[in-house]
């Protein structure tokens, strides 16, 4: 193997064949992306020779290159003209490493940003997919009718379709063959998650897959093929694998385009972000963050972060005994989003845990989603990122993919619709646990622990409908002080409610925090009767006032969703 030099490569792949175009591009395949050359030759990919394939094959496999792609002049004008999403995406002039002279690439130029277009793509691929969708309709109907044979005739076809959904958008290129194990070939060198469709070394699905594959033919021209009801459960559960992971693949390409067009050029050039709030980190919290996303860096692959809120509590301590002194000490909580490559090697409760035992006068409070998690909430409009990738500041990054963000957030009546819906939910149900306390506390003497874990799970439901109304956000970490500590950064009622300042206060929030805990793992608790009672008033006190101010924000959101329906 040697060393890629992509010059040489060129001049070696221009010898051989007739090129035009040559682009290399970071071209996405499942969860991976990888560095993909596309050569745009003057004839077809069906006219060109078995030994002109082999010299290019020979070629890339010397240089340790598996990822190319190789399309005529006419078929990349066409797939462009049609929006193919492979061609939009990849095909761009700032992508060309080798251009025939004689070519006029103005055709490449990209076309001028619209919604429309993200519109008109997805319209194209699930044309595609529908007609996969119709063969899966006919193989339901056939099961109905305990016909098994014709049931795998419609799958065959309904998987056939899939296949050539994802090399067309994928790819660039459907592969032309009816056999299932061609097109899984196909597609394996690009897309390795395939090789779960039919594995090669069991012997039982290359069994099955034959099987598949004669179903093709057999089912219409022939009176001897038959299939058991074993073997076709196999294949119904291989279709709606497939289905899931086309859908995914398709959905991340898709995601990855719409990414694209959402960021701003002129952001892009500069080294810093800036954003339109203003807001600067201090001397003091830039280096307190730096540290912090250090010690991340060791526990997951970050791609993004971003400040949302900072909280500073401030102690003075006074001493008059000995020699006159006084400290001021200062503890800082942060509330941070980050993005990252892969799923967490632990839970998101872990990950907060082992951060803050490492630090000292800091804490810090996540909320995270992995890239592609991003791409799909994005591209189904997530008024919560969009608010956050605008508006939050970004103080670590990889890339720009998600600084440069400029996408305003979907204001509609049904948008609005759907957050009092949830509000109402969240509210009924803390209100429903409340009133159950109040008319059974009497009854209740016996175990205050189940009051104290009751108003928990009432505080809790009111966080999330507030966290909903504030900010459109459903957390995935449920602890109070979590929860509590995130409606810190649009409301004071928290702070205020459960005051640290305060023992007794203080001391009813340590109770309301633990009693979860206590519930699962202890079967003997000392609570004195006052002590319940005091922490039960303010859980109250909290329900009750963060319904006036969720109700306050609903009415003023309200204005924002129907004003904009109205223009």
């Amino acid at each position: 193997m040697k060393t890629p030099n992509q010059q040489e490569i060129i001049t070696q792949i221009v010898a051989e064949l007739e090129i035009l175009l040559i682009f290399i591009s970071e071209a996405q395949y499942s969860d991976q992306k990888a560095s993909t050359w596309i050569l745009i030759s003057e004839k077809k990919h069906a006219k060109l020779t078995e030994q002109q394939l082999r010299s290019i094959k020979s070629i890339f496999q010397e240089y340790d290159i598996s990822h190319y792609l190789i399309f005529s002049s006419d078929y990349l004008y066409e797939q462009l003209a049609e929006e193919n999403l492979f061609f939009i995406q990849y095909c761009l002039p700032q992508n060309i490493v080798y251009q025939n002279q004689a070519l006029d690439v103005s055709k490449l130029n990209n076309p001028p940003f619209h919604i429309n277009i993200i519109d008109r793509i997805k319209t194209n691929i699930n044309k595609e997919l529908n007609k996969a969708t119709s063969f899966l309709d006919g193989a339901n109907f056939y099961i109905e009718q305990n016909n098994l044979e014709q049931t795998s005739f419609m799958l065959h076809q309904y998987m056939e379709l899939l296949l050539r959904s994802l090399g067309l958008f994928a790819l660039g290129r459907e592969k032309v063959s009816h056999s299932i194990k061609e097109q899984q070939i196909f597609l394996h060198r690009f897309i390795p998650d395939l090789g779960g469709l039919f594995h090669e070394e069991i012997e039982n699905e290359q069994r099955v897959l034959k099987l598949l594959d004669e179903a093709y033919i057999k089912v219409r021209y022939s009176r001897n093929f038959e299939i058991t009801e074993g073997d076709l459960n196999i294949i119904i559960d291989k279709a709606d694998w497939l289905d899931s992971l086309v859908h995914s693949i398709l959905d991340k390409h898709l995601s990855n385009f719409r990414l694209k067009y959402l960021t701003s050029p002129a952001k892009k050039e500069k080294n810093t972000p800036a954003k339109s709030n203003g807001m600067n980190l201090s001397e003091e919290d830039d280096h307190r963050i730096r540290n912090i996303i250090n010690i991340l860096k060791t526990k997951v692959a970050l791609h993004t972060v971003f400040v949302i809120g900072t909280h500073k509590d401030a102690h003075t301590q006074k001493n008059y005994f000995k020699a006159p002194s006084e400290n001021i000490s200062v503890f800082i909580s942060y509330t941070l989003l980050i993005i990252t490559e892969k799923k967490l090697p632990m839970s998101l409760s872990e990950l907060m845990d082992v951060t803050n035992k490492l630090l000292e006068k800091e804490k810090v409070f996540i909320i995270q989603y992995t890239e592609n998690m991003v791409f799909k909430l994005l591209d189904r409009g997530c008024n919560f990122l969009d608010n956050i990738l605008n508006k939050a500041l970004p103080v670590y990054h990889i890339n720009e993919s998600f600084i440069s963000i400029s996408h305003k957030p979907s204001y509609h009546e049904r948008v609005w619709k759907r957050i009092n819906t949830v509000w109402q939910a969240r509210y009924k149900r803390a209100s429903f646990l409340c009133e159950a306390l109040e008319d059974q506390y009497q009854e209740m003497l016996e175990e205050p622990l189940t009051k104290l874990h009751i108003l928990n799970c009432a505080v809790e439901q009111v966080c999330l409908g507030m966290l909903y109304v504030f900010w459109e956000f459903k957390p995935s970490h449920y602890s109070i002080p979590y929860l509590l500590h995130l409606c810190k950064n649009f409301s004071g009622l928290p702070e205020y409610i459960f005051d640290k300042s305060s023992h007794r206060k203080h001391h009813s929030y340590d109770l309301l925090r633990a009693a979860p805990y206590h519930m699962r793992f202890k079967t003997k608790t000392q609570l004195h009767k006052k002590e319940v009672e005091s922490a039960y008033r303010l859980g109250v006190e909290f329900i009750r006032r963060a319904s006036e101010e969720a109700f306050q924000e609903l009415d003023r959101i309200k204005k924002l969703h129907f004003a904009d329906q109205k223009q």
